[in-house]
């Protein structure tokens, strides 16, 4: 199977060695044989995770397909990014949480989690209940005092040595 061409991009990107860069993959969910095997051929070229923007796919972010992906996510300690949206159905939380409680030795990370005061609460939740899961503070602005909330509700306190993006419990 040949490469999709979104991962045909991150391949064909040149650069310096000095810079830190994670190349997060993405694979079909249209079969499990097809997503497996995209998986198995980014993982000789260098990729070292994986991202999903279930909405884009046209899938669930828990359908079947998912589960043999996330083992080898598991196996080869891969994180995965996970776009979230709590009003939509595709990339809910619960979809999510789904995701996150079966499969807790995979990092998770949710990207857009915290967009919305309702999807904070619920992410603040999750944050509580599931250490290998990560959340992204880009979307918190919208919302007043989001990020507040959000570490108030999970239990989280920010680091002053690290970057705003960063929380310990």
């Amino acid at each position: 199977m040949a490469s999709t061409p979104a991962n045909e991009v991150v391949i064909a990107q040149d650069y310096p060695d000095d810079r830190v860069v994670a190349r997060l993959l993405t694979v079909p969910l249209t079969s499990e044989a097809d997503a497996l095997a995209e998986l198995k051929d980014a993982r000789t070229r260098g990729f070292t995770g994986l991202t999903f923007h279930h909405l884009f796919i046209s899938a669930p972010m828990d359908s079947p397909v998912m589960w043999p992906v996330l083992e080898v996510a598991e196996a080869e300690k891969l994180p995965v990014f996970l776009h979230v949206a709590s009003d939509t159905g595709v990339e809910s939380l619960y979809r999510a949480e789904r995701l996150v409680e079966s499969f807790p030795r995979v990092q998770f990370v949710l990207l857009g989690g915290l967009t919305s005061l309702a999807g904070t609460r619920w992410a603040a939740a999750i944050a509580r209940r599931y250490e290998n899961t990560w959340f992204d503070t880009y979307g918190v602005f919208p919302i007043a005092r989001g990020l507040e909330t959000f570490c108030d509700q999970a239990g989280m306190s920010a680091s002053s040595s690290a970057p705003t993006s960063m929380w310990r419990r």
